[in-house]
């Protein structure tokens, strides 16, 4: 009863983790792309709710965030309850069991060491030097390679953070992570910015959001049932998105009962 009990819970844990982070990022694609009208009032009843719920949440520590931080803590969580659905699925099924236990190890590894100081730079870098440098002084070139430095740089972290993964689930948690990065950024890009002093609140919590979301996923987590996950997750936002498309082209799908009659 114990193990069955064990398995519901990591089920709904799974589910509820895949669902909020498909909502989320859903959600980041309203000012990247024009959406369907069923499309669009999802994405703003859910952008609504984060808002509010992390509004008053940060409120008690008179806070304020900017809205991108509010999607990132979102998606942490997510990948914390994804996390930890894996990991009481794979502790109680023996179909699906691989070896995995939590230990301190699983974190306190040089890998992560040389990962947390090359996220830190990717953010330095992203959140600095950006805003520092007039480029509208420089050729556009120097812009995109700054950004492309910035994702290998960033893709790198992710990559040598898992590096003690099997391939596979390695190479779907940084495709995933640079994936998500370049969703929120783009959508940021869009919104309009805080003050000085919110920005650097909203860049420092949602940093450290998506650092103790990928700790606790790297010492929970066993790896190829996490990006099983991850994998779901993906096709969930790509099947959303491929609605989205078809949706616009407002197909009559009602049948036509004149040619039934005759």
């Amino acid at each position: 009863m114990r193990k069955d009990n064990l398995s519901i819970q990591g089920s709904i844990l799974t589910w509820l983790g895949i669902s909020g982070g498909i909502i989320t990022m859903f959600s980041n694609f309203q000012t990247l792309i024009n959406l369907a009208d069923w499309a669009r009032v999802i994405s703003t009843k859910w952008a609504s709710f984060i808002n509010c719920l992390w509004s008053h949440f940060f409120h008690f520590f008179k806070i304020e965030i900017h809205v991108t931080a509010q999607f990132q803590i979102t998606m942490a969580l997510a990948m914390v309850s994804m996390a930890i659905g894996a990991y009481l699925t794979n502790s109680v099924s023996s179909s699906v069991k691989e070896e995995w236990s939590l230990r301190a190890s699983n974190v306190f590894r040089k890998n992560i060491l040389l990962a947390v100081l090359l996220f830190c730079l990717a953010i330095f870098l992203g959140n600095n030097v950006i805003s520092f440098v007039n480029w509208s002084e420089h050729p556009a070139i120097y812009f995109s390679i700054f950004v492309y430095v910035f994702y290998v740089v960033y893709g790198l972290s992710i990559f040598v953070g898992v590096s003690h993964w099997p391939l596979r689930a390695g190479i779907t948690a940084t495709f995933s992570a640079i994936f998500f990065s370049v969703v929120f950024q783009k959508a940021a890009e869009t919104l309009p910015s805080f003050e000085k002093g919110h920005d650097l609140n909203s860049v420092l919590i949602g940093a450290g959001f998506s650092i103790l979301a990928a700790i606790l996923t790297l010492l929970i987590a066993p790896p190829i049932q996490f990006a099983k996950r991850l994998i779901f997750l993906l096709l969930g936002i790509f099947i959303l998105l491929g609605m989205n498309e078809l949706s616009k082209f407002e197909i009559d799908l009602t049948p036509n009962t004149n040619d039934v009659r005759s």
